[in-house]
């Protein structure tokens, strides 16, 4: 009786530790965002902030759980050029969309001293469509001279589809979930203060209904983010 008591209040009390041994961090930061395309126009990037909340569960000394809450402003922009002689025509289209992301990472310390610590962490990161727009410029040169240009916004929706070929209204609409890989080294100073650096590779083409089906758009994001461990 008295083990089983014993027992029984230390299952009660094991979420308070585990709670105390969570880490909560807040980062802010900037990444490239871009596009791996494959037999389709020539994707550009760009530049766009991000921020989140980390957080780490040990499960030893020197591995842990990392997850949280991520916000991204992604993007890229795709450039097209038809030449007639002295005459050109220039086709531009500006993709911005806001992601909240979720990430599943095992992390490993590989480097520790009295003030520094190294972790490489790497899993997956679950990529969830909030809103975005597509602008479409277009400029038609004549004798090298700026004769007609036009200008107009679209919304841009996500969608839950069965397949990457589903039909939807648009085909610049994209998928609602896009998973990815991870891969982030993490710096953590005096335990308070830390320097990401991480690549995120899409395994999914992020369009709900691409025109060409031959062709793939997967999203890629390099980026850095500076991090203080709230508790």
């Amino acid at each position: 009786m008295f083990i089983r008591i014993i027992t029984i209040l230390s299952l009660s009390f094991l979420p308070l530790v585990l709670f105390a041994q969570i880490n909560l961090d807040a980062t802010i930061g900037a990444g490239l965002s871009y596009a791996d395309a494959k037999n389709t126009e020539k994707y550009l990037p760009i530049l766009r902030p991000n921020a989140g909340l980390s957080v780490a569960v040990p499960v030893t000394k020197n591995i842990a759980l990392q997850t949280g809450v991520q916000y991204t402003l992604r993007g890229y922009n795709t450039v097209q050029k038809e030449t007639f002689g002295k005459d050109k025509s220039y086709y531009l289209t500006m993709f911005r969309m806001h992601y909240i992301s979720i990430p599943l990472m095992l992390s490993v310390k590989a480097y520790s001293d009295d003030k520094l610590q190294a972790w490489i962490d790497g899993g997956i990161n679950y990529n969830f469509f909030l809103a975005g727009n597509m602008r479409f410029n277009y400029k038609n040169y004549k004798n090298n001279e700026l004769v007609d240009e036009k200008g107009k916004t679209y919304i841009v929706k996500g969608w839950f589809t069965p397949s990457k070929y589903s039909p939807t209204m648009n085909s610049y609409d994209v998928n609602a979930l896009d998973i990815a890989l991870k891969l982030q080294l993490r710096f953590l100073y005096k335990e308070r203060y830390s320097f990401l650096i991480f690549h995120e590779s899409s395994l999914y083409d992020i369009r709900a209904n691409p025109d060409n089906k031959a062709s793939t758009v997967k999203m890629q994001y390099s980026g850095i983010a500076l991090g203080y461990r709230l508790f």
